[in-house]
């Protein structure tokens, strides 16, 4: 007869809780991104096209919005190190 161990809960106390976690949270996260991504490309000739834009306002729109991306993900690295699992 073989010894089984038992199982765990599937909670905070489980080794892997914390992994799983955290890929589920950067799979959203990089879903939502890409379909930003994907939006403002289609839908961004439209509105500039319905208003009178130009290709230069176009540009100059996408970069905003990029920008917004690299200075979100600094901030949410510096509340990981202040908030999040960084911080002990």
């Amino acid at each position: 007869m073989k010894h089984q161990e038992p199982q765990a809960a599937d909670g905070p106390t489980e080794p892997g809780w914390y992994r799983r976690k955290l890929v589920w949270l950067l799979w959203v996260a990089t879903f939502f991104e890409g379909y930003d991504t994907v939006v403002i490309s289609l839908v961004l000739a439209l509105i500039l096209g319905d208003l009178g834009g130009s290709e230069a306002e176009a540009g100059g729109i996408r970069a905003v919005v990029g920008v917004g991306s690299v200075l979100g993900f600094f901030l949410a690295a510096q509340a990981d190190r202040s908030v999040g699992a960084g911080s002990s």
